[in-house]
């Protein structure tokens, strides 16, 4: 990306941005006219939205797992020893 100019790489962020929301707003609608469609209701509540995107993230984990994370690397040391008073 050194080859890039700064203009280029800001129109590249807009457009994914852009583009991005374009694709949330769709997939927010998709779910809205088919519920429609199914059960007659004008505007379907938002928690029926909110639900639709619980079970696509829940199969998107299932489908797609991440790899787990590495436990951090703890260096050993010796157990400290509190000096007696007076020494």
């Amino acid at each position: 990306m050194d080859d890039l100019s700064a203009w280029a790489i800001c129109t590249i962020v807009a457009a994914g941005t852009v583009i991005g929301s374009v694709f949330v707003f769709l997939l927010c609608l998709a779910p809205a006219l088919l519920i429609r469609w199914l059960t007659g209701v004008r505007e379907p509540p938002a928690l029926v939205i909110v639900a639709a995107g619980e079970i696509g993230g829940y199969l998107r984990r299932r489908l797609f797992p991440r790899a787990p994370k590495a436990a951090p690397v703890l260096a050993h040391s010796e157990p400290a020893v509190a000096a007696p008073p007076g020494s």
